[in-house]
């Protein structure tokens, strides 16, 4: 699964995803915990740009990889 065009390779279920690039101070991926939907699938995050680290003021992009949602 790809959260961006051209971004990093995300593997569907994976808790070790290499694919996810952790916001500081932050694990990824980690479960979606969707109330509403009851939704069993992780966030993977990645740096928007495709940047290899994530630094404050950096956007990051979120996609679950079971329903799609992104935050």
């Amino acid at each position: 699964m790809r959260i961006q065009e051209g971004g990093n390779e995300h593997i569907v279920g994976d808790r070790d995803c290499p694919g996810c690039v952790s916001p500081e101070g932050q694990d990824f991926p980690q479960p979606h915990r969707d109330v509403a939907t009851n939704c069993a699938g992780l966030m993977h995050a990645e740096v928007f740009g495709g940047g290899s680290t994530a630094i404050s003021g950096e956007a990051v992009l979120y996609r679950c990889d079971v329903c799609g949602e992104s935050i």
